[in-house]
């Protein structure tokens, strides 16, 4: 078993692995023929972003080449279909120049190594503020799509065609719906065999407001001249159809002291826009903008998206975890919120054994026919929601007498097995082409 953690946010003690507070963690069995040690995944300072820390030999070892951005989410998944599973992290930041997009990688599992996947890091350099990844099987061809949760921008969809991947964003109607969005995860919400997206958002109950006829823009570049970022954040008045500055002349012009001589008066700055701000360097000012706060439902329409708001109980507060359990959400300073499906009786367990280098089926969507009605599709992740992680165990609903559950392996092999009226618990084995 290896665990992923994002950077210097673990405190190894004595403690059982459960007792880890860790912030972030990945954690998947990767076995393959080099890479069988049990561990845990940490980032690291220095040239790697994330080293190796092996049980067995009780040290941390480099295992992954570093970059510039702060290491965020990490997601694991079999993106070729070739039985190994392969492992995305996200970049979340570069250090000292938010709202700049960072670059996230790609490393791929090749005759036993990590090996950065340069053609997908390659789509991926300023991918953007990334919060969240989830890797999700949305057309159902077994190959898993990359999902990415994006702070001042969208949850993007990066196509997944035979291990190659396309962005998609546009085409499935996402790139309209910019937020700043904190995690994601899928889940089959209406029951139709497609995967749905959930994704966490800032809510709407804070002076933040944004729609797509308002948007909510932020602006940043080299005011001072400093080559430093600075960042405007921006609200819309009204009165005058501009934007202007929200913070006060006070609190900015610690930052640009030129503030102060360009507007010597509260009078002066309660009459300011952006524009006028800005200035002279005005051309150095680069705009994000957010057209929806609210955490939202991303229905799967075939090849498109459809949106929905989370009920307001989900708004009040910035959503930092999803789970589709029923449905779980999890906020800063509030409660974590579980929505129970009312027409639920105790489910069936179902554990998966897969391929040697993917033991525990990571990737696999289930289902479960009750009766003649297939239920819906339930897919093991490693990496989702913010910086969650799945059990390895599936509950699937029972409607009526169990029949069958049928597992999509990655890389789209099928297979069924028989379940009796009265079992609680079944295992599912991995059965390779001979």
């Amino acid at each position: 078993m290896r665990w992923f953690v994002p950077a210097l946010r673990c405190l190894l003690t004595t403690l059982p692995i459960s007792a880890f507070p860790f912030y972030g963690a990945e954690v998947a069995r990767v076995e393959a023929a080099g890479i069988k040690s049990t561990g845990l995944e940490i980032a690291a300072s220095g040239n790697a972003c994330v080293e190796s820390y092996d049980f067995s030999k009780g040290q941390p070892l480099p295992a992954f080449t570093g970059h510039a951005s702060s290491v965020g989410p990490m997601a694991l998944a079999d993106v070729d279909g070739d039985g190994d599973l392969d492992l995305f992290i996200g970049g979340q930041v570069i250090p000292g120049q938010y709202p700049l997009p960072a670059d996230s990688l790609l490393f791929r599992q090749a005759n036993g190594q990590w090996v950065l996947d340069e053609e997908t890091t390659r789509l991926l350099r300023g991918v953007g503020l990334v919060n969240g990844a989830v890797w999700s099987d949305l057309d159902g061809d077994g190959f898993p799509e990359l999902v990415l949760a994006c702070e001042w921008g969208p949850i993007r969809v990066f196509q997944n065609q035979a291990g190659r991947l396309r962005e998609v964003t546009g085409e499935v109607g996402l790139a309209g719906h910019t937020g700043r969005w904190t995690g994601v995860t899928t889940g089959d919400l209406d029951e139709d065999g497609r995967l749905d997206l959930i994704a966490g958002n800032w809510g709407i109950n804070s002076h933040d407001q944004a729609s797509p006829e308002q948007p909510l823009h932020l602006y940043f570049g080299d005011l001072a001249g400093s080559g430093n970022v600075d960042i405007l954040e921006a609200e819309f008045d009204p009165v005058r159809g501009q934007y202007a500055p929200r913070h006060l002349r006070e609190t900015l012009q610690a930052a640009l002291p030129f503030l102060a001589e360009r507007f010597p008066t509260h009078r002066a700055w309660s009459r300011a826009t952006i524009v006028e701000v800005a200035g002279e360097r005005r051309n150095f000012l680069r705009q994000l903008s957010v057209t929806t706060l609210a955490s939202t439902v991303f229905f799967n329409r075939q090849g498109r998206f459809e949106a929905r708001p989370l009920p307001v109980e989900a708004q009040l507060a910035p959503v930092f975890g999803v789970s589709v359990a029923d449905l779980v959400v999890t906020q800063n300073a509030t409660p974590t919120k579980l929505y129970r499906n009312v027409g639920a009786r105790p489910g069936l367990r179902v554990r998966l054994q897969g391929p040697p280098s993917n033991p525990d089926g990571v990737g696999a969507v289930l289902r479960l026919r009750c009766g003649d009605r297939w239920g819906p599709a339930r897919e093991l992740h490693a990496g989702s929601g913010y910086w969650s992680q799945d059990s390895v165990t599936a509950v699937l609903g029972i409607r009526a007498a169990p029949r069958a559950v049928q597992v999509r392996w990655p890389g789209g092999k099928i297979s069924e097995q028989p379940v009796g009226e009265n079992t609680a618990e079944i295992t599912v084995r991995y059965r390779a082409e001979r």
